[in-house]
């Protein structure tokens, strides 16, 4: 299973880093645009973004479970299990793509990614993501712990631990790190 939510967060990914070059022409070009405007140009890496977050969380979460509960996670019906995970990811990224919508006006500015909400709706965004990377930093903390306890000290579990520490470095450096620059950004601009 989590080979599959893993598959589907690379996509997302790949979606936030194919679009990604949409933008950095806008930015070079120093091109202003209505924050309409720039917010649909924007849709496919928010959306994207807003689910491979939420991903990422399952991930940590699907490994914890199949760890913690191994009994109960074999009898877990796969297709209802990813679709319910999809399901929410979907919803999530919807809810804060109509929201960032809603808010908007139309006024021009130059167009970046942090930019592409307003007001209350880029506060709320920015905390969900916030603390989804927090929750995702707990989820692989707990399961680093749960692996510790539970598998003797062997060339597997080395390899096993290696492997969750990678994760968690590059997600701190790489997600934790881009969201929270947002979050403090936030305290020191009046935007």
């Amino acid at each position: 299973m989590c080979n599959i939510l893993i598959a589907i967060q690379a996509v997302m990914d790949t979606i936030v880093n194919c679009c990604g070059i949409v933008y950095l022409i806008l930015y070079l070009k120093h091109v202003i645009l209505l924050q309409k405007t720039c917010y649909f140009i924007n849709f496919g890496i928010f959306y994207s973004m807003n689910v491979t977050t939420l991903l990422m969380l399952w991930i940590g979460l699907d490994r914890l479970l199949s760890v913690k509960f191994i009994s109960w996670y074999k009898t877990l019906v796969f297709k209802y299990y990813l679709t319910f995970i999809l399901l929410t990811c979907f919803v999530y990224s919807t809810s804060m793509m109509t929201q960032g919508y809603l808010t908007l006006e139309n006024e021009p500015e130059f167009c970046t990614l942090s930019f592409s909400f307003n007001g209350v709706s880029r506060n709320v965004w920015s905390l969900c993501q916030f603390g989804i990377n927090i929750a995702v930093i707990i989820v692989y903390s707990i399961l680093k712990r749960e692996i510790q306890k539970q598998v003797a000290d062997s060339k597997a579990t080395k390899q096993m631990m290696k492997s969750v520490y990678t994760v968690m470095v590059i997600y701190m450096f790489g997600w934790v790190t881009s969201i929270g620059a947002i979050v403090l950004a936030k305290f020191f601009t009046n935007r």
